[in-house]
Formats: structure tokens, C-alpha cells, sequence
């Protein structure tokens, strides 16, 4: 499992420098791409693996709403 959390990692890390998206877009566009890559691990019978892209999709939906929240006017400046 040290691999998988490792792996996890890895993905996370190795985005590059980018700008933060207040509409959350960005990150629902990459949580999407997880989520597909998932299901066709799933599908091949790769469980554990599949469990793990899952939590790097939630990741990136987290980062989505988290973006946009403090995007709103109440939220500025925390």
C-alpha cells in the first residue's frame, strides 16, 4: 500500500505551477479524468488501484469547491 500512497502522491505533486481557478473548473475537469480512469481500472479488475484514483478524483473535487468558496466575497482575504 506504501506503493500506492506514494503513487498518489506523485500525481498530486506533479501539477505544475498553476494559477487558482475561482470557478473550479480546472479541478472538475481533472476530477473527471480520474473518475473515468477509475472505472476502466475497476473494470479490469484492478480494485485496489481503482480505490486509489478514486481518492486522487475526491482530491481535485475538494480543491474545486474549495476554490470557488474562497472565491466568494465573504470568503476574500482568509
Amino acid at each position: 500500500m506504501k506503493m500506492l500512497a506514494g503513487y498518489e502522491n506523485s500525481v498530486i505533486n506533479s501539477r505544475d505551477v498553476y494559477s487558482i481557478d475561482t470557478t473550479g473548473e480546472s479541478e472538475k475537469k481533472i476530477y473527471e479524468t480520474w473518475k473515468e480512469r477509475s472505472s476502466a481500472l475497476r473494470q479490469n479488475g484492478f480494485i485496489n488501484f481503482a480505490q486509489k484514483t478514486d481518492q486522487i478524483a475526491d482530491f481535485y473535487l475538494q480543491e474545486s469547491e474549495r476554490n470557488k468558496a474562497l472565491a466568494e466575497p465573504e470568503n476574500f482575504g482568509e
